[in-house]
């Protein structure tokens, strides 16, 4: 039986003999403690009330708001998405801003300052989310350099489908080295914009936007390399996104280096990390701008192999953004071996992605539980590595590309899937995870599966078993309304169940059986 998860207190929504998934909420969060080194010093990230958003215009001397940043010596301030294709998807993105003061401010002083000011709808600091990969050194010279590729499917898999250019995979990581040879071929390149003429041809508000668009900004920070600010150069300096860009498209059948699992899909450089103490790590304001961006400017597959604990507001904004516009989003689930999936991936609209290893079972340092949509190769994975090398990591950072290529196979295959289509037809054709050295389902994948690409290509259609609300970790309440969608192909009945925790070791039903589909509808 094939389960669908959401997290914390456990309502699954039962369809025929498949259960979705959906792992709950999570009790009123408890207080955080906060690590200066996953904050950005002197940055904070608000999100105006729609009445304070109408009078504001930077720190134009009339706006209400504007004697509060004058007191607090605000610095700069900034609109986070200047330009957005389509601002009726997501109307919150007009009023989120990014505050920067000095950079030895006191920030949660700051910060509990703006959490009182009746202009203010939500304040949160500027995170900064570590990616998500170690680095490994196998110990057999003969390792098969690929095993990822056959344990998936993919030799059958491209008998099916390679891919298609029209068919964009944006990958939000450290950048990409689109030089390298066995990526150049594959480098998206902005078909509506004039190589450097120094002009916004295309009017989406980046100038000479050819590969992507470097996202990078952060004056508060002692980093390494180029992180200042933003420009039109997304090329990578560690290395991490390079090789995420790799396993979902380096360039195949080159006759040089590895293949990629979207032959023909385009890959979009979108730079949001930066170096920092020798690791990439990712800001929010930046993640979240990219996010937009790849959403706006032709992306149909989104990965983001990276991420934290916390939650945010600004990122779930754009990802609500880019779900709108029918985009697919993957991410890794974390490697903490925790049963919960981490954030952006933990969110409703994005496919959380768990590593597997060679025995097709959970590898151990991958987080697990109710949150994880599906499992993908993720132990010690060759791809491409910059300046033209190669190397080996392991990580749900590397699982969550592998799904990402299967997901652009599949739209390249039948263009008309939805997202959730994708979604489902991942999740109900994945090969089942066992327990090492035994017959039985791993119960800490409740359910989620290894990602199978020749069933995907081949499935016809999926039941779809999806809880949409509330969303994972949002808090507790005496009264909780359900909203999901339940029907598809073959399709008996539903039904409601709640489990404990976020690894269930047992299901109880809440509801009765119901024949009548579901579709973005209240459930109970």
């Amino acid at each position: 039986m094939k389960h669908f998860r959401i997290l914390s207190v456990g309502i699954l929504l039962l369809i025929i003999a498949v259960r979705a998934e959906f792992s709950p909420l999570a009790a009123e969060n408890s207080p955080l403690t906060y690590i200066s080194s996953d904050i950005t010093p002197g940055e904070l990230l608000i999100r105006l009330t729609p009445e304070a958003a109408a009078d504001v215009e930077g720190l134009h001397a009339d706006a209400p708001i504007a004697a509060l940043h004058a007191k607090h010596n605000v610095g700069s301030l900034s609109l986070l998405f200047p330009y957005l294709a389509h601002p009726s998807f997501n109307p919150n993105l007009r009023r989120i801003y990014l505050l920067r003061f000095a950079p030895d401010a006191p920030l949660e002083a700051l910060k509990a300052v703006y959490e009182q000011s009746p202009f203010v709808e939500v304040v949160e600091y500027n995170y900064l989310r570590p990616t998500l990969a170690d680095a490994v050194v196998p110990n057999d010279p003969k390792y098969p350099e690929q095993w990822s590729l056959p344990l998936m499917k993919l030799p059958q898999a491209w008998a099916i489908e390679k891919g298609d250019p029209a068919v964009v995979i944006a990958i939000i990581d450290s950048g990409i080295d689109y030089t390298h040879d066995d990526l150049a071929p594959k480098a998206w390149i902005n078909p509506r914009e004039v190589p450097e003429n120094g002009l916004d041809d295309d009017g989406n508000g980046y100038v000479d936007d050819i590969y992507g668009w470097d996202f990078t900004d952060a004056p508060n920070l002692q980093a390494e390399g180029d992180y200042i600010e933003g420009d039109n150069e997304p090329i990578d300096e560690r290395g991490h996104g390079t090789h995420v860009a790799g396993i979902a498209g380096a360039m195949p059948d080159n006759g040089i280096g590895i293949a990629g699992v979207a032959w023909e899909c385009p890959l979009m450089a979108i730079r949001a990390g930066l170096s920092l103490g020798g690791s990439s790590r990712m800001q929010d304001d930046d993640s979240a701008a990219a996010i937009v961006y790849a959403a706006d400017n032709g992306a149909s597959v989104v990965n983001m192999s990276w991420g934290g604990e916390r939650r945010s507001f600004v990122i779930q904004d754009a990802i609500d953004y880019a779900y709108a516009r029918g985009v697919v989003l993957v991410a890794a689930a974390g490697n903490s071996q925790k049963p919960e999936a981490i954030f952006p991936a933990a969110y409703r609209k994005v496919i959380a992605v768990a590593s597997t290893e060679q025995n097709q079972q959970r590898f151990y340092q991958s987080n697990f539980g109710a949150s994880v949509d599906i499992g993908a190769p993720g132990n010690v994975i060759l791809s491409t590595q910059i300046n033209n090398q190669y190397r080996l990591l392991t990580g749900t950072s590397m699982a969550s590309p592998h799904v990402a290529g299967v997901a652009a196979l599949m739209l390249a295959k039948r263009p008309g899937l939805t997202h959730e289509e994708v979604r489902h037809i991942l999740i109900n054709t994945a090969d089942p995870v066992h327990r090492e050295d035994s017959d039985e389902l791993d119960e800490k994948f409740v359910g989620a599966g290894t990602v199978n690409a020749e069933r995907a290509l081949l499935a016809s259609g999926a039941l779809q078993a999806r809880i949409l609300a509330p969303e994972t970790n949002s808090g507790g309440a005496d009264s909780i309304t359900v909203v999901g969608t339940a029907g598809g192909y073959k399709f008996q009945s539903w039904q409601l169940s709640y489990g404990e925790s976020t690894v269930p070791a047992e299901f109880t039903p809440f509801t009765q059986p119901s024949v009548a589909q579901k579709i973005g509808e209240t459930l109970a």
